[in-house]
């Protein structure tokens, strides 16, 4: 199983990608409509690494589409369109972490949905949109339900992007849960769905997942491979936040197979910081100083514990997790970092981003 998902992914890498075509014109009275499908296409694409910018672009869509529905109320179709607007705004507010705004922005959406055609796609689509919005929420168990109902009415819609999308987004979700096998059976099945020249986000992100389970399972010569090929695909696209997380993945992998990644880690941590991401830059600290504690390095320890305390109280971490980085951060302030403590904090970090029920044994410490 893992060879043959290892060789689709490298498959998929290699294929470039397709060239951008040019939409057809619409009927001068569809312009607005035109311009509003424009507005959430650009969203999609930006939503990934300019988050504020793509909620200012849903904003737009969104005006147009209200305007059309409150001129045109007898007609269904822009009720959709006025749903598929409120998503993509749901959507990029999830991402630019104001998960009140996209609660709201869901469940306008949600009620579109129900004023409008009765649209499955559209179903399907808002379906996939709130177990983002779950998993991002701390509900990692609703969010795998809700995939599970997205995936099934992709099936019968026989809509293979769709399809696929979902299924990368399953293996993401079961890696995050620490179910790595069952992620790689998933990718597996994504990979065989997924057109690389259509949907290039989606093969990037299968193949960061298939590298971090690898990674996890000890494969870590196959693990680097992929990064290193998923970094060549990146290419110049922009997308700034998943080349800093590939590589990320690449030093870690490196440091498994024995080399020292200090000087790597600490420019992806304060790069993190930069963009915003707080709880991956707490679990960068912690690989940091994994890093010390296995070369006995206390001083440097020390020092990091001080670095670390303003991530620490950052409000993205959750409860349970600022608990268990705390009680990580007294030991290393008075000089006791044991390899296997540091990196059960730094898993419980990863699995409970996620899934806000989880504790930490040693929280109530």
């Amino acid at each position: 199983m893992a060879g043959e998902v290892i060789r689709r992914a490298h498959l998929s890498l290699a294929k470039p990608p397709a060239a951008a075509t040019a939409a057809g014109d619409d009927p001068g009275d569809r312009a607005r409509e035109r311009r509003c499908r424009e507005l959430l296409e650009r969203c999609f694409e930006e939503v990934s690494h300019h988050p504020a910018r793509a909620v200012l672009t849903a904003r737009k869509a969104l005006r147009l589409a209200r305007d059309l529905a409150a001129e045109e109320a007898a007609e269904p179709r822009w009720a959709d369109l006025e749903g598929q607007a409120w998503g993509a705004l749901a959507n990029a507010e999830r991402v630019a972490a104001d998960l009140d705004a996209a609660r709201e922005a869901m469940a306008r959406a949600e009620g579109c949905l129900v004023a409008g055609s009765g649209d499955p796609a559209l179903a399907a689509r808002l379906l996939d949109l709130q177990a983002s919005l779950d998993r991002s929420s701390g509900r990692l168990e609703d969010a795998l339900g809700r995939i599970d109902d997205a995936i099934a009415a992709y099936l019968r819609l026989g809509q293979r992007a769709g399809l696929a999308r979902t299924l990368v987004k399953k293996g993401v979700y079961l890696a995050h849960a620490g179910d790595t096998e069952r992620a790689v059976e998933v990718i597996h099945q994504a990979f065989e769905h997924l057109v690389p020249r259509e949907d290039r986000r989606s093969v990037l992100a299968a193949t960061q997942c298939l590298a971090f389970c690898l990674h996890r399972m000890g494969y870590d010569i196959p693990a680097a491979q992929l990064v290193d090929q998923a970094l060549v695909a990146v290419g110049e696209s922009g997308d700034a936040v998943l080349v800093l997380r590939l590589e990320w993945l690449r030093v870690r992998i490196r440091m498994s197979l024995g080399h020292d990644g200090e000087a790597e880690l600490r420019r992806i941590r304060d790069a993190l910081l930069e963009e915003g991401l707080i709880y991956d830059a707490a679990i960068a600290c912690l690989d940091l100083a994994t890093c010390y504690a296995r070369r006995r390095r206390l001083p440097d320890l020390q020092k990091l514990a001080l670095e670390m305390f303003p991530v620490f109280t950052s409000r993205e971490i959750h409860r349970e997790a600022l608990a268990a980085l705390l009680l990580l951060r007294d030991q290393l302030s008075g000089g006791r970092a044991e390899v296997p403590f540091l990196e059960e904090i730094r898993a419980f970090l990863e699995d409970s981003r996620y899934d806000r029920r989880r504790r930490f044994r040693d929280a109530a410490g």
